[in-house]
């Protein structure tokens, strides 16, 4: 009878276990949804821990190939070619520079000879606007002097004609 009632008890602890609206079932679903969602957050947990760590390895990586860089270039072997390359480009940076200024002065010159020429031909116009006035005026005052002196010679004529008349 015993055994009996233990093992009708045992059934009846499995039966009430699977049930949902009890006290304890209600109470296990928490418990078993707490430790589901302790899980997943400890999954997510380990997941940013290894990604963290790539990323801390990367620069950790980053870092240590800098620094060989660094070192590198700090030999004497690399410190005289790159003293030498920069000198190189100082040279090719003062003749392009010496050639711009060449250029520059150039075209400085043909625009001054250009002006020039154009100021002797000004010149050189003014000169024959002013040579064809002049002997226009010359012309001028030519014909007056000419007219005049007819002018005068008609007078003396005319006066010499009355004279005799008188």
């Amino acid at each position: 009878m015993q055994k009996d009632r233990q093992e009708k008890h045992q059934q009846s602890v499995e039966q009430v276990s699977s049930w949902g609206n009890t006290i304890v079932g209600k109470r296990n679903k928490r418990l078993n949804a707490r430790r589901i969602r302790e899980e997943e957050e400890e999954k997510e947990r380990q997941k940013l821990d290894i990604e963290e760590a790539e990323i801390k390895a990367g620069e950790r990586r980053a870092a240590i190939e800098h620094a060989k860089k660094l070192q590198y270039y700090q030999t004497d072997r690399v410190k005289g070619f790159h003293g030498a390359l920069l000198l190189s480009e100082v040279i090719k940076e003062r003749e392009a520079q010496i050639e711009l200024k060449k250029e520059i002065d150039t075209a400085m010159k043909n625009a001054d000879d250009h002006l020039l020429q154009w100021e002797r031909n000004q010149l050189k116009e003014a000169a024959l606007t002013e040579k064809g006035k002049a002997e226009v005026r010359q012309r001028d005052a030519a014909l007056l002097r000419k007219t005049q002196e007819d002018q005068a010679e008609q007078k003396r004529k005319l006066a010499i004609a009355r004279g005799s008349k008188i």
